[in-house]
């Protein structure tokens, strides 16, 4: 397929990890407000841009798309009495077989914000200004 594909992708994978939420109240994201943060270094190389979900990630690769899933209320409940030791959780990876080697990402509707990343303490590897989008596509996905 030629051109942008648009994330009919990105459909069928937001819609699949609504399927975590069902019977949940107040997602933490919603489909308006999800935001694909730029990797700047603060991830794996291999990662492009990672959208946050009510107890998950959304993780866009060039060749692949994942979902990172976790048991939210575990993940809460850690977070706030830190009397859990583990939480339960699952990655799931749509790997593009076949497509395009010279495939780009598009970004679409950047954010006035951004987000930092001041990980560790050695300022060379703090990152700032990391841009938001509210879409990105691949163009150009299979020739």
């Amino acid at each position: 397929m030629k051109g942008i594909v648009p994330f009919q992708l990105f459909i069928f994978l937001l819609l699949f990890s609504q399927m975590s939420k069902a019977g949940k109240s107040s997602p933490v994201r919603t489909p308006s407000s999800l935001q694909f943060t730029e990797n700047k270094g603060q991830w794996r190389e291999d990662v492009k841009y990672v959208a946050d979900l009510a107890s998950g990630k959304l993780i866009i690769e060039k060749d692949a798309a994942g979902f990172l899933m976790w048991d939210g209320k575990a993940a809460n409940e850690a977070h706030h009495t830190k009397s859990i030791s583990s939480i339960n959780a699952h990655y799931f990876k749509i790997n593009f077989s076949g497509c395009n080697p010279d495939v780009k990402l598009i970004c679409y509707e950047k954010e006035k914000t951004y987000r930092n990343y001041f990980i560790g303490s050695d300022p060379s590897k703090w990152v700032t200004k990391a841009a938001l989008y509210k879409k990105i596509g691949y163009k150009n996905l299979w020739d």
